[in-house]
């Protein structure tokens, strides 16, 4: 009785552990390219770029629940490469390229670029949150085109605060 009774609890032990899923991976994610422009301008102290979503405002104090990284950066080498940030479904109210200095902690403010906005012509043609859901698992085709000269490096560069106008949401 007793083998039994250990055999019945390692079967049902087994048997409970091999239903668990885990947590699996994400199958929801937004995809795009980082296109750079003013390549000249690039300057050493880079040392990546990446992609983020945020789903709330980088301006209101976002915590790291609220920032989705993609999982690798953007290949520097070459003018447009392609990207992807695996996000839970959700509304994400920035989808932007930030880089990361040489020997310096990351500062999410260093956008370079970011999804619906033109540098070139410092326009917006998209300002709606990037919409992720159960029915839409992928949402593609949200370039980011990155200005170099949108680096801050000190040297009176404000370029960048064309990235956030008060009439648009970030």
């Amino acid at each position: 009785m007793k083998y039994l009774t250990i055999t019945l609890v390692t079967l049902l032990s087994v048997g409970s552990f091999s239903c668990d899923t885990g947590l699996g991976l994400l199958e929801t994610k937004i995809t795009g390219k980082v296109i750079f422009i003013n390549s000249a301008k690039r300057p050493d102290l880079v040392e990546s770029v990446w992609v983020v979503a945020a789903a709330k405002s980088l301006f209101n104090n976002p915590t790291l629940n609220d920032l989705v990284i993609s999982d690798r950066p953007v290949n520097l080498n070459k003018d447009s490469s392609e990207y992807e940030v695996f996000v839970p479904p959700g509304s994400y109210v920035i989808v932007a390229a930030i880089w990361k200095q040489k020997d310096k902690d990351w500062n999410f403010l260093n956008i370079i670029g970011r999804y619906g906005y033109d540098p070139v012509h410092f326009t917006y043609f998209d300002t709606q949150p990037v919409v992720i859901s159960d029915r839409q698992k992928v949402v593609s085709g949200k370039d980011i085109i990155c200005d170099w000269s949108f680096v801050f490096t000190g040297s009176g560069n404000n370029a960048r605060e064309s990235l956030f106008p008060s009439n648009v949401n970030h």
